[in-house]
């Protein structure tokens, strides 16, 4: 990085490079901290594994909505954590048998531009924006669906979360099943899903420092309240 060959380290994208190897603590990362490397860090011991932090962001589909046979459901795909983003893409895969996409559209709140573009055999690729690149976090794009009729109650409908970008760094949706991806429980025709009740109290064990933004979008979408 000092020698002009990036602008910064992948694994820490988004931590000022200083915070990470000023070394010599002058405020600025220079040939001198380059310098020190083979000086201040140890030799790693045999039969030890260097996996080094990553502060990659999580973005996934939820694994507790719920929709009645013939109903409709909102996905939202939703980033755990917050990062500066200018632009990024979602790939999503679902049974075209069993969901008909009718939107895909932004939260209003997010400041985000979303675009889709389905493709045949249940495949959705959407592309979201920004004009300024800023912070985000929460909703990143809402998919909304119909279930089919014939769709027998007690069906779980898979939402294969399979491709994810941030400013072209691929996060760690992959096509199949991971634990990115979200689902549908189908209940009988003309039921509704109970009323999710998110508490933002703060107790004891419960604060709301720990509850994190993504689940409390996720728990308003499902038509909880805030309490």
């Amino acid at each position: 990085m000092v020698g002009g060959a990036d602008s910064g380290f992948a694994f820490w994208r988004g931590i000022a490079p200083s915070v990470i190897a000023d070394l010599n603590g002058d405020g600025s990362v220079t040939a001198a901290d380059a310098a020190l490397v083979g000086l201040t860090a140890p030799p790693i011991p045999s039969g030890i594994s260097l996996v080094t932090a990553s502060a990659t962001p999580f973005v996934s589909a939820p694994t507790t909505l719920q929709a009645a046979a013939g109903g409709t459901v909102t996905v939202p795909v939703t980033l755990d954590g917050s990062v500066v983003l200018s632009s990024g893409t979602i790939t999503l895969r679902y049974n075209p048998a069993d969901l008909t996409l009718t939107a895909v559209r932004a939260d209003p709140s997010s400041g985000l531009t979303v675009t889709a573009s389905p493709g045949a055999g249940g495949i959705v690729s959407v592309s979201i924006s920004q004009a300024v690149s800023a912070t985000v976090t929460g909703v990143l794009a809402l998919f909304d669906f119909q279930v089919a009729s014939s769709v027998q109650p007690g069906t779980n409908l898979a939402l294969d979360l399979s491709a994810v970008t941030l400013d072209g760094q691929n996060l760690d949706s992959r096509p199949g099943a991971d634990g990115t991806d979200g689902d549908i429980a189908v209940l009988p025709a003309g039921s509704s899903p109970p009323t999710v009740v998110l508490s933002l109290d703060a107790g004891a064990d419960d604060t709301t420092a720990s509850i994190s933004p993504t689940r409390a979008a996720q728990a308003l979408l499902l038509g909880g309240t805030a309490a």
